[in-house]
């Protein structure tokens, strides 16, 4: 089984199209395939044929799989996601599933905040029952981290804590 690779459709930032592969992913944009102008279906076809899943809000392409269109998956942003949110729920599906997992197949990307002060990433998946991964901002004092005799800033840090889990 290979690698999954991203084909982000026109409105997807370009952070997004950026920040992924600084972090090992391999990601085509419309823009760069020269397929702006090109059908929903077209673009599904393209990614069929390239081996791409596809990465999008726009509901019309999930008329085409309700249509059973053959595609080789569709990564699915239910809301406008942060740049970081979107990264991360990618970098999920990435990190977990493989290319025959995605194959006619369908991730939502969702997102929810908790009091400003966390927010989760879940991709519902059928296979893997519901994967989720949960990025909480704590605030941790810097006293108690591990950092030998580096000085230390007198007020807390926010860093973020990562966990994944099924269900």
């Amino acid at each position: 089984m290979a690698s999954i690779k991203f084909f982000l459709d026109e409105h997807i930032p370009k952070a997004v199209a950026k920040g992924l592969p600084l972090r090992g992913v391999e990601v085509l944009t419309c823009a760069e395939a020269g397929r702006l102008t090109l059908s929903d279906a077209d673009h599904l076809q393209f990614a069929l044929s390239e081996s791409f899943v596809v990465v999008t809000s726009d509901n019309d392409f999930l008329t085409l799989h309700s249509a059973e269109a053959c595609h080789a998956g569709i990564a699915f942003a239910t809301r406008p996601l942060a740049i970081g949110q979107f990264i991360n729920g990618l970098l999920l599906i990435h990190e977990v599933l493989e290319d025959l997992d995605m194959a006619s197949h369908v991730e939502f990307l969702e997102t929810t905040v908790y009091g400003g002060q966390s927010s989760r990433i879940s991709c519902v998946s059928p296979r893997l029952n519901h994967l989720s991964i949960h990025l909480e901002m704590a605030s941790i004092e810097p006293s108690s981290l591990d950092i030998g005799n580096s000085p230390t800033p007198s007020c807390p840090r926010k860093l973020p804590a990562f966990s994944y889990c099924r269900t």
